[in-house]
């Protein structure tokens, strides 16, 4: 994943505010909510390619803005999101993005998240569900 740019986000409608830099999207929060910080980001997904499984230190709201992608959680059936839909996912739910199409797929995701440590961290794929 990358975080937005400027020239990124005013190409999809998205500005940004203005004390944020071209190459930053994190935005302040709430005084009441610190430790926490909104961060958005865009991922394209090429034909055939996933994310891995991960999970994030805080709730993501995901966009697809392009193509189709394949949200797996564990233990859950396969939803499948077309542009212009969303999902959200709670914070530390591992999950998956897939784009089993054609075409590639852009997933455009606003966090709100914990401050300090990384954006995505990788988990190992969740065990099969039982018969």
């Amino acid at each position: 994943m990358r975080v937005f740019s400027l020239a990124t986000g005013l190409m999809l409608g998205i500005a940004a505010p203005p004390a944020a830099r071209a190459d930053d999207m994190r935005l302040p929060v709430p005084p009441r909510a610190q430790g926490l910080e909104v961060e958005v980001a865009a991922q394209v997904l090429a034909p055939g390619s996933d994310s891995g499984w991960h999970i994030h230190h805080g709730v993501e709201i995901a966009y697809v803005a392009q193509g189709a992608v394949e949200l797996r959680l564990a233990n859950a059936p396969i939803r499948l999101l077309r542009a212009g839909q969303s999902a959200q996912l709670p914070r530390g739910m591992a999950h998956l993005w897939a784009n089993g199409g054609e075409a590639p797929a852009l997933i455009v995701s606003t966090y709100l998240r914990d401050r300090q440590g990384p954006l995505v961290i990788p988990v190992p794929p969740p065990a099969k569900a039982g018969p």
